[in-house]
């Protein structure tokens, strides 16, 4: 086989890959993807991420003792980050983590 037809050949299969490629994240993207999935509340600092559906049912409020060791664990590591950046913002985020942690509730992501 001549070096050029090699050369084509490889670069087809290359394109073909990179086309399966897009096609399987495009089709995981969407299957992940619900309309009906309930979403944070704005004004809050996950306002409008889209939040956990389903799992098992909570009643909001209700203080979780069985969680207290690593939502201790947590907050001193958010703690130890709001020491470091200074932010009030953080600190916030911080007793907001600590109580979600403590009610079974999703945790918002730290941002300092």
């Amino acid at each position: 086989m001549r070096q050029d037809t090699k050369l084509g050949l490889a670069l087809a299969k290359i394109a073909s890959l990179k086309s399966d490629l897009a096609h399987l994240k495009l089709k995981l993207a969407v299957r992940g993807y619900s309309p009906e999935q309930p979403r944070w509340p704005q004004g809050t600092t996950v306002g409008g991420q889209w939040r956990p559906a389903g799992g098992s049912t909570k009643v909001a409020g209700k203080w979780n003792e069985a969680n207290s060791v690593s939502c201790e664990l947590q907050r001193e590591r958010d703690e130890e980050l709001c020491r470091m950046s200074r932010s009030s913002l953080c600190w916030k985020l911080s007793t907001t983590r600590y109580a979600a942690c403590m009610k079974d509730e999703f945790i918002p992501p730290m941002r300092h």
